[in-house]
């Protein structure tokens, strides 16, 4: 039995459509209910004004993804250059019939849908007369920017008035604040987390990796895009120094307060689990006996990956969860399982989420007998 996942009807706001700077959060409704349900996002955004859309952005991306973390900061960007435009981030694997509906085979991957646009590119989606106005497949930045474009029109005096009428907040702070609530992690550094251009920026990153965080987002505040946001986020977080590191929105502090948590271990408390190691936790419970192979069941990969199969069928069990770590989705796991499990090799076998062994310890335990009573 492959894993699957349930689908859920939870999307994640990105970017709020009267402007207005939003914590990413969890809203109850899918992406084809949301077509038709702004008075439901709108109530997650506390705004009684008058709310429109004339966009919305469905962003489909998986934990798993490398390229996704990167995504936040440059959509905060366009966020706040269209104050009516909508964003938001949907679980590919969790979304299942809205995929089928835009044919989303790969994450990430963007689909710009309007109402009534003359940019439409398809049949409406609905009575109301939203459709889809482009869809960008990976992460092009450009590309989902001149698609929200041609959706939208040029970002111009007129939005940013908007903007700053509609939340009593300047554009630059808007910025900030966008960039701030992009992601739960978000660390402001210098150079990016493969090429830090300062030591204090590189001592952070040893101590989110060393606390168990490889998957954050960053800001460059050396970028040319982003000398308003160096000087600025001073003032804003009445921080004078980077990098400064933010979680859920709220400044922890920078290169010092952020090794003296590591070291007491209270910076793995405040970050929580990082999107792989939720990830491997979500696949070892995902059934009572999981089996991390090379393959599949009907057709294992390695000889000791058969080896367990023959060994679990003679024990009885012929239904359990399976784990391809060759797959190409799998390649994060496949590493770090390792890890995880201070177990080098595969395959793995796991019971009610506890590490059995590899191929010797499930042979031994299959002429004991012993694997009979466990897996059952």
């Amino acid at each position: 039995m492959a894993m699957s996942t349930s689908p859920q009807n939870n999307l994640r706001l990105l970017s709020s459509a009267s402007g207005a700077s939003v914590a990413a959060k969890s809203i109850t409704t899918n992406v084809l209910d949301a077509l038709g349900d702004k008075k439901h996002i709108a109530a997650h955004l506390h705004d009684d004004n008058a709310y429109t859309v004339d966009a919305l952005l469905f962003y489909f991306s998986a934990p798993w993804c490398e390229p996704c973390r990167a995504m936040p900061q440059p959509l905060a960007l366009i966020a706040a250059q269209y104050p009516t435009l909508l964003i938001l981030e949907a679980d590919a694997e969790e979304q299942p019939d809205a995929c089928e509906l835009f044919d989303v085979t790969a994450v990430p991957t963007f689909v710009v849908v309007a109402k009534n646009n003359k940019a439409a590119t398809g049949a409406p989606l609905n009575d109301e007369g939203w459709a889809v106005v482009s869809k960008i497949n990976g992460a092009d930045v450009k590309g989902v920017a001149d698609a929200v474009k041609a959706a939208l029109g040029e970002p111009n005096e007129a939005t940013t008035t908007t903007h700053t009428t509609t939340t009593g907040k300047d554009p630059l702070t808007a910025k900030i604040e966008s960039l701030i609530h992009g992601d739960k992690v978000v660390l402001f550094m210098k150079g990016v987390p493969d090429a830090p251009r300062c030591g204090f920026s590189r001592r952070v990153i040893e101590a989110l990796n060393g606390a168990g965080c490889s998957s954050f987002a960053h800001v460059d505040i050396l970028a040319e895009d982003m000398q308003d946001v160096r000087e600025g986020l001073k003032s804003y977080s009445s921080w004078p120094t980077y990098p400064q590191l933010y979680v859920d929105g709220e400044l922890v502090g920078g290169c010092d307060i952020i090794e003296e948590m590591a070291s007491s271990g209270e910076l793995k408390d405040t970050l929580g689990k990082d999107p792989l190691t939720a990830k491997i936790e979500s696949l070892i419970h995902g059934d009572k006996v999981v089996l991390f192979m090379k393959g599949v069941p009907d057709a294992p990969r390695c000889g000791f990956s058969r080896r367990v199969i023959e060994a679990l069928n003679g024990a009885g069990c012929s239904s359990f969860a399976h784990v391809d770590i060759l797959a190409e989705d799998m390649q994060d796991v496949r590493e770090g399982l390792k890890s995880y499990s201070s177990w080098p090799t595969y395959p793995q076998l796991y019971v009610d989420g506890e590490l059995v062994g590899g191929c010797d310890i499930i042979e031994e335990m299959a002429s004991s007998g012993e694997l009979k009573d466990t897996v059952a």
